[in-house]
């Protein structure tokens, strides 16, 4: 049919062979689709996830970070990448999964991406479909010598702390100012504290993140017996934790924005307080701190 047509109006034969051409190239098109589409694996559910990482927020420039590794049936489990900055990372999971991963830091500072995928295969009807899974983790470099705290709010720059007397401590509410220091360059970590620009303390956080002052002298005491006032050993103690924080962008992570606590100063007399009738007295406070800048 083209052959003949070709003699009268051969530019009709070539758009029937184009048109033709256009045909087949669509229709095979449409039977490749179903194909292609049933090769595709679907994202896993996070109910379906096998793999569980624990990537950190930091790491030191130029050494080697840890990465745990929680596997629920490893034998289901398969194709699994990790990248570092957009290169390969060289890890592969151990015969049971679980355990750790350790990676090689970029040698520069700042902001770099971890990437981890795997591929889950399909198991019994009714039980694990076969799925794929990636996620993608900001994680930052910061000086190959820097100390990294624990990945809680961070406590740091200047605090208006108030002192509220409770039960019969006598007194108003005593405001104070602090500035907070971490010893580390980034996360929690131990504070160096500066009450009102003079008194200094260093506070270290127990496993629960609560900072304390076990037992702290206090300058120029004196317990009133009566009309007299004498001489007092007098002791603060106090400890208070993170109630409020704030995400910040960047290297920074989890900032405080509030803390909660409590405080008591103890008054003991001196001997001469003693033989006059004066005794220990406790008075305990409630403390609440607001930051207020850097």
């Amino acid at each position: 049919m083209v052959q003949a047509l070709e003699g009268g109006d051969g530019r009709y034969a070539r758009a029937m062979r184009r048109g033709m051409i256009a045909a087949a190239v669509c229709g095979a098109l449409l039977a490749l689709a179903p194909a292609a589409q049933a090769d595709e694996v679907p994202s896993c559910n996070a109910e379906d996830e096998l793999v569980d990482l624990t990537p950190p927020r930091w790491a030191n420039a130029g050494k080697q970070f840890a990465v745990p590794v929680d596997v629920t049936r490893a034998d289901h489990v398969r194709e699994f990448t990790m990248t570092v900055d957009g290169q390969p990372a060289g890890v592969t999971l151990g015969p049971d999964g679980d355990g750790t991963l350790y990676l090689d830091t970029p040698s520069r500072s700042g902001r770099f991406e971890l990437t981890a995928s795997w591929q889950q295969t399909g198991v019994a009807a009714g039980d694990l479909p076969l799925c794929r899974q990636e996620f993608v983790y900001d994680v930052y470099a910061v000086a190959p010598n820097a100390r990294i705290g624990r990945e809680e709010p961070r406590i740091d720059g200047r605090w208006n702390v108030v002192f509220r007397p409770t039960g019969r401590t006598p007194g108003g509410a005593s405001r104070t100012r602090w500035r907070f220091t971490p010893d580390c360059a980034v996360g929690a970590c131990a504070l160096r504290a500066v009450l009102d620009g003079s008194v200094r303390y260093r506070l270290v956080p127990d496993a629960r993140m609560r900072y304390s002052i076990p037992r702290s002298r206090l300058d120029a005491s004196w317990a009133r017996c009566g009309p007299v006032r004498h001489g007092a050993d007098s002791v603060l103690q106090y400890g208070f934790e993170v109630v409020g924080s704030q995400l910040v962008d960047g290297v920074v992570g989890e900032r405080a924005t509030r803390i909660s606590g409590r405080a008591t100063i103890t008054y003991t007399p001196t001997p001469a307080g003693r033989r006059a009738g004066c005794r220990t007295v406790v008075y305990p406070f409630v403390m609440s701190g607001v930051r207020v800048g850097g």
